[in-house]
């Protein structure tokens, strides 16, 4: 049937001439009338819709994003236990002493976090991502922990862990909150930092870790999952665990890199531990490495984790790396030069020098010279950081 058009009057060939409908001062009028309110029901009905489903989104983001915001706040770092003795049951997470450890550690983390209200009530669990050999044949534990907080509590959270490290918390901890029992750990240390929000924030479907030990003078590979036959899965995130021989570092070097060029949808990240803390980041990659770029970075330690992270679209190659353990002590770190002319590097130039190192040379010429430094590359401060007031590493020239 076509829609009336103005004016037009109802077509009558249907009806029965005979039959008498009910009397009308003005058919066209009433027709009319019949048209308009027709035309008015079908105007104001998807509008009405509208307006009620745009009020009850805006009611639904003002209570729930308003009010009921939450973040999702990942912490890790590391606690060092002086109470324990390391052994290789330690390495392999499906050993009992693993387990059995790794729960003592749970709990005496939630226990540290509720001596903090405000952490106490945020805190959702914590779970340790590895252990390491630590000083005196100590333990060193990596663990994760999660909470969920408020948007408004989100910086007060960020202060609140950050006193962690070191803290008056970790003290108490050492002596089981003033009393020993069979499940306490004595904690020298605890630190703490924030994990990347990209990955908090992700939601990562696909996720596996890996673990390897460097050997002697051995090289072995790790690579992304499928490289070099296909490319990798979207919405990935793949942990590789390194461990060296106590009094060894990690040497790990890159030769192949191909990943997207946005790090804000893939990349990858060298941690100077056994958990994604951002306190211990060495280097975060992504996009494609030049055939003559020195991909090598060093750990200040005997471990080291690997992290690759995916997201949903454009896949790449990936990337295959070499790992090798190295002599803990560093070379060419610092000394005295004499004479009229001389040369120094970083400790495993051109490769990234490692974590947490300090050098000092001291340069000394013939009476009546003067000295003069010319670098012919200098790359040290990272890009986000504020290369004035350098707050993590620098180069500082005394005369």
């Amino acid at each position: 049937m076509e829609p009336l058009k103005s004016g037009e009057k109802i077509p009558d060939h249907d009806l029965d001439q005979t039959e008498q409908f009910l009397p009308a001062s003005d058919a066209k009028k009433l027709q009319k009338k019949r048209v308009s309110l027709r035309a008015i029901v079908a105007i104001g009905l998807p509008t009405a819709l509208a307006i009620i489903a745009l009020v009850t989104g805006l009611l639904v983001w003002h209570f729930h994003y308003r009010y009921n915001g939450r973040v999702r706040k990942m912490f890790s770092g590391y606690l060092t236990i002086s109470s324990q003795t390391f052994s290789d049951a330690y390495e392999n997470s499906n050993t009992i002493e693993y387990k059995e450890l790794a729960s003592k550690v749970s709990r005496q983390l939630k226990g540290i976090y509720g001596q903090v209200r405000l952490l106490s009530k945020y805190h959702v669990v914590s779970s340790v991502q590895g252990f390491s050999e630590g000083s005196n044949n100590g333990i060193i534990a990596y663990y994760l922990s999660e909470f969920n907080v408020p948007e408004s509590q989100v910086s007060a959270v960020d202060e609140a862990m950050a006193s962690m490290d070191g803290g008056e918390n970790a003290r108490k901890s050492r002596r089981g909150f003033g009393r020993r029992t069979d499940n306490s750990l004595i904690i020298d240390v605890m630190t703490s930092g924030a994990v990347d929000a990209r990955l908090a924030g992700r939601n990562l479907k696909r996720s596996s870790k890996r673990s390897h030990h460097a050997h002697g003078n051995q090289t072995d590979i790790i690579r992304s999952p499928g490289f070099p036959d296909s490319a990798y899965l979207p919405n990935l995130y793949t942990e590789w665990q390194i461990r060296a021989d106590p009094e060894h570092r990690i040497r790990l070097e890159f030769d192949v890199l191909d990943l997207e060029k946005d790090c804000r949808n893939d990349f990858i990240k060298v941690y100077d531990s056994l958990a994604p803390s951002e306190k211990q980041v060495i280097a975060e990659k992504c996009g494609y490495r030049l055939p003559d770029e020195k991909l090598i970075f060093i750990s200040s330690g005997n471990v080291m984790l690997v992290t690759l992270v995916t997201n949903e679209e454009k896949n790449f190659p990936g990337f295959r790396a070499f790992y090798s353990q190295i002599p803990a002590k560093i070379q060419d770190c610092g000394g005295r030069l004499m004479g009229l002319r001389g040369t120094f590097t970083s400790p495993g130039y051109p490769s990234h020098y490692p974590p947490q190192t300090d050098c000092v040379w001291n340069i000394e010429v013939p009476s009546g010279k003067h000295i003069k430094v010319k670098f012919d590359k200098l790359s040290i401060h990272s890009p986000e950081q504020n290369p004035i007031s350098c707050p993590a590493d620098y180069l500082e020239i005394n005369y």
